[in-house]
C-alpha cells in the first residue's frame, strides 16, 4: 500500500467505553422494560384474583396500576372497560368502557371487539351506529367468537345495518351452534320452526331446541314442551312435555307455568285437577302473564276449579285483554263483557277500580302473553336483552310458537379469553 493509501484509507473501528456503555445501556432499558411488562401482568393476574372473590375495588386499582406500567396491553385495556361497563369498582360509565373496549380491540382483542360491537348495535356509551357495529363484529367473528356470530346473524335476522337476509342469520347461527352456544341453537330451532333462511322442519327444530335446552335455555325448554304437548316435530308424550316445562318453570318462565296448567287443565297426561292448574294460573297471572290472565278469568267466569265469582272475573279479563292481541284479546273481551253483564253498577266501579290500581303498581311491566289453554298451544320467543358477560329476545292459548320477529341474542359484556364467567 502507498503513502497516499496508506492515508486514505478506512480504519476499523475500535472498541471504546463509550460504545460499550451504550450496549450496556440498551440490554439494560431491555431488561428494565421487560421487567415492567412482567409486573403488569402480575397486577392483570392479581387484578383477576380480587375480581373472582368480588373485591371490585381492588380489582380496579390492580387494573388502574397494570395499564400505567404497560399502557398498550390488550387484556388490561378490555379489563378496565368490562369494569366501567358494570360499574364494578368504579361508578359506572359506558363512555370510558367504549373508549377502553376500542382501544383493546384494535389490538386484537376478540371480546372487546365484540362487545363495542354491541355498543354501537345498542347506542351504548357511543351513538348508536349499525354500520359501525357491523365492522367490529366482524372483527370478533374473524377470530371464531360464537358470541359474535350470533350477534351477526341477528344483525341479518333484522335488518340491521345489513339487507335483512334469514339465510345468512341462519348460516351464522349455526356457526355458533356448532360451538355449542345456547342462545344460536335456539335461534337456529326458530329458523326450521318457521322455514326462515332453512326448509322448514320441526325435527330439525325440536333437535336444536333440546341442544339449548339441555344447556338451560328456557324458551327453548318451553319450546321442547309444546312440541311434546302437540306431537310436532317429536311424538306426542305429556310426561316429557311436563317434564320440559317444570325444568323452565325452574327458571320462572311464565309461559311454562300456563301451559303446565293447560295440562291439569285438561287432564293431559295427569288426572284432571282444576285446583292444580288454577294455582299455575295464579303464579303466572300475579306475573302479568296475560294468557294465564286469560285463563284464570275465564275459570272465574265459568266456576272451573273456583267458586263462580264475576267480580274476579271481570279483573283478570279485562288486565288480560290489554295484554293480548288479536283472536285472544276478542275472547277475552267477549269472556269479559259476559262477566260485566253479571255485575251491578258498584260492583263493576269496584273492580274498575281495582284494575286501575294493578295497573299503576306494574306500570313499568310489560303484559306477557304467553302459553294458555286457548289452542294452538306453541311457543317461540327470541329475545334482544342481556344475558350474560360470557359472550353476546311472548304468546297465548296453551302456547304459541312466539313471535318469529323475537330472536335471541347476547348483550355487551363478554368476557375476555383469560375466563369466560356469569353473572
Amino acid at each position: 500500500m502507498s503513502e497516499s493509501e496508506k492515508q486514505t484509507a478506512l480504519v476499523p473501528a475500535q472498541p471504546t467505553a463509550l460504545t460499550i456503555a451504550g450496549v450496556k445501556s440498551l440490554v439494560a432499558r431491555g431488561s428494565a422494560d421487560l421487567r415492567v411488562k412482567e409486573e403488569a401482568e402480575e397486577w392483570l393476574k392479581k387484578g383477576m384474583d380480587f375480581r373472582q372473590k368480588l373485591r371490585y375495588k381492588d380489582a380496579f386499582a390492580c387494573f388502574e396500576r397494570g395499564i400505567q406500567l404497560n399502557p398498550n396491553h390488550p387484556e388490561i385495556q378490555f379489563m378496565l372497560g368490562f369494569m366501567y361497563s358494570n360499574g364494578h369498582g368504579i361508578s359506572q360509565d359506558h363512555v370510558q368502557a367504549a373508549i377502553w373496549y376500542r382501544k383493546a380491540g384494535e389490538r386484537g382483542h376478540a371480546a372487546a371487539q365484540y362487545n363495542l360491537g354491541c355498543y354501537y348495535r345498542d347506542g351504548q356509551g357511543v351513538s348508536r351506529d349499525y354500520a359501525q357495529a357491523i365492522v367490529w363484529l366482524r372483527k370478533a367473528t374473524d377470530q371464531n367468537r360464537a358470541d359474535a356470530q350470533t350477534s351477526l346473524g341477528y344483525m341479518y335476522d333484522y335488518g340491521l345495518g345489513v339487507p335483512q337476509d334469514y339465510a345468512e342469520a341462519a348460516q351464522w347461527y349455526r356457526k355458533a351452534a356448532d360451538q355449542g352456544l345456547a342462545s344460536a341453537q335456539y335461534n337456529l330451532g326458530l329458523h326450521y320452526a318457521h322455514g326462515q333462511g332453512v326448509p322448514q322442519d320441526y325435527a330439525q327444530a325440536a333437535i336444536w331446541y333440546r341442544k339449548a335446552g339441555e344447556q338451560g335455555n328456557a324458551q327453548a325448554q318451553y319450546n321442547l314442551g309444546c312440541y311434546y304437548r302437540d306431537g310436532q316435530g317429536v311424538s306426542r308424550d305429556y310426561a316429557q312435555a311436563m317434564v320440559w316445562f317444570r325444568r323452565a318453570i325452574d327458571q320462572n318462565s311464565t309461559d311454562a307455568q300456563t301451559s303446565l296448567g293447560s295440562l291439569y287443565y285438561h287432564g293431559q297426561g295427569v288426572t284432571q285437577d282444576y285446583v292444580q292448574a288454577l294455582d299455575w294460573f295464579h303464579r303466572a297471572a300475579e306475573q302479568n302473564n296475560a294468557a294465564a290472565q286469560y285463563n284464570l278469568g275465564n275459570s272465574y267466569l265459568r266456576g272451573q276449579g273456583v267458586p263462580q265469582n264475576y267480580a274476579e272475573s271481570y279483573f283478570w279479563l279485562d288486565l288480560a285483554a290489554s295484554g293480548l292481541k288479536g283472536s285472544e284479546q276478542t275472547y277475552a273481551i267477549t269472556c269479559r263483557d259476559e262477566a260485566t253483564s253479571h255485575l251491578t253498577s258498584a260492583e263493576l266501579s269496584l273492580a274498575r277500580e281495582r284494575v286501575n290500581k294493578w295497573v299503576d303498581d306494574h306500570i313499568d311491566e310489560e303484559p306477557y302473553p304467553d302459553a294458555g289453554f286457548i289452542p294452538h298451544e306453541r311457543v317461540n320467543k327470541r329475545l334482544d336483552d342481556h344475558a350474560d358477560i360470557s359472550a353476546g329476545f311472548r304468546p297465548i292459548s296453551g302456547a304459541i310458537e312466539l313471535d318469529p320477529d323475537e330472536v335471541e341474542d347476547y348483550p355487551p359484556n363478554a368476557l375476555g379469553s383469560r375466563e369466560e364467567v356469569s353473572n
